[in-house]
């Protein structure tokens, strides 16, 4: 996951705006993208590290969920209706 943040922070034309990690023992990541459509084309190309490392993942768990598990969830705000980040947003 590290490795994947690092590239989206060092390509800003992949659409992701900004990262929030919590958690240690959980993690979570908070991530803040300019659409949905720049989320969905990073995350299935084979250009960039989530499609290769996410098809990896799913070989590895494939007979068991003993590895981990995942889980994606998206929300849609639309423009000017989203809450003020106690974080540093852009």
């Amino acid at each position: 996951m590290s490795a994947m943040q690092r590239e989206i922070a060092e390509h800003p034309e992949i659409g992701c705006l900004h990262v929030e990690n919590y958690g240690a023992l959980r993690p979570i990541s908070v991530q803040y993208w300019r659409s949905v459509a720049d989320l969905e084309r990073f995350a299935r190309s084979s250009r960039w590290s989530h499609l290769p490392a996410w098809q990896s993942f799913n070989r590895l768990i494939r007979d068991t969920w003993r590895a981990g598990r995942l889980a994606h969830e998206t929300y849609r705000v639309r423009a000017g209706e989203r809450e003020r980040c106690t974080a540093t947003c852009p």
